[in-house]
């Protein structure tokens, strides 16, 4: 399992992750050959930082204070919790 948490701040995603080494290969591994519809991965790039002990895996909000916000166009659908994040 992953637990951990994810946000943007509009021109990159940010991920920590936590969990067994090899479950934290395969998870980057499958983000990086099935990543979302709309993503364009142009780089990964991997540190290691302090355990949080995290129990869940989460959206976090988005870093407010970036204006490199981008559009969305309107018809790409996104899920509720993205809504409330960007609006």
């Amino acid at each position: 399992n992953i637990c951990g948490w994810v946000n943007n701040n509009g021109s990159n995603v940010f991920i920590d992750a936590e969990g067994e080494k090899d479950n934290i290969k395969e998870f980057i591994n499958n983000i990086v050959k099935n990543p979302p519809p709309l993503a364009d991965i142009q780089k990964v790039q991997i540190n290691k930082a302090k355990v949080l002990n995290s129990s869940n895996f989460y959206i976090k909000n988005s870093n407010k204070g970036n204006s490199e916000i981008k559009n969305i166009l309107p018809d790409i659908a996104i899920c509720k919790k993205c809504k409330k994040d960007i609006l």
